[in-house]
């Protein structure tokens, strides 16, 4: 998915031509996951395209699994960013959906979210957030710890390796 960097050209013209002319978002199915591929760069507030589309393709398609992915975390400890209320929308519509897991980048660290609910309590039923900006700029620590992180680590790269199973998932950071 494309990010902010992505932007500096109008429209992420680079990264649409490099992709194929991708579209700005999309969804597809692995095995039995629903997997979101969402763009945080562009309109995400109630009411947006994006939105629309979301809830659309989640109550047409709906799973027992489900994943999404954009650039720029809603929840985040890190000093740089940190958290992003404006993608409150996308987080509230994938909570009512019964969604699981949610991935970010943007902060140059990695940090692992307890599951939440869409004001960010610890929700046994809620999304699992990861972090995961650690694929190679120079790593940045953490600001105030926020609610129901559970594990941050901004000393070593690396890569979240994701094993998606039907029913259930696993991960692994790997520096």
């Amino acid at each position: 998915v494309p990010g902010n960097h992505d932007y500096h050209t109008s429209g992420a013209a680079g990264y649409v031509q490099y992709f194929d002319n991708i579209p700005s978002y999309y969804a597809y199915d692995l095995g039995t996951w629903r997997i979101y591929a969402l763009n945080s760069e562009i309109d995400v507030s109630a009411g947006s395209l994006q939105a629309t589309w979301l809830q659309l393709d989640l109550a047409a398609n709906p799973r027992q699994c489900v994943l999404a992915y954009w650039h720029r975390p809603r929840w985040s400890s890190g000093d740089h960013h940190g958290s992003n209320p404006d993608l409150q929308t996308l987080w509230q519509i994938l909570y009512e959906s019964g969604a699981e897991l949610v991935l970010n980048g943007h902060e140059h660290n990695y940090e692992r979210f307890a599951p939440m609910n869409a004001a960010g309590a610890a929700d046994p039923l809620g999304l699992r957030e990861f972090v995961v900006g650690t694929g190679g700029a120079a790593l940045r620590p953490f600001d105030s710890i926020k609610a129901n992180s559970a594990v941050r680590n901004h000393t070593a790269h690396g890569v979240l390796r994701l094993r998606l199973h039907d029913g259930m998932y696993r991960w692994r950071f790997i520096s």
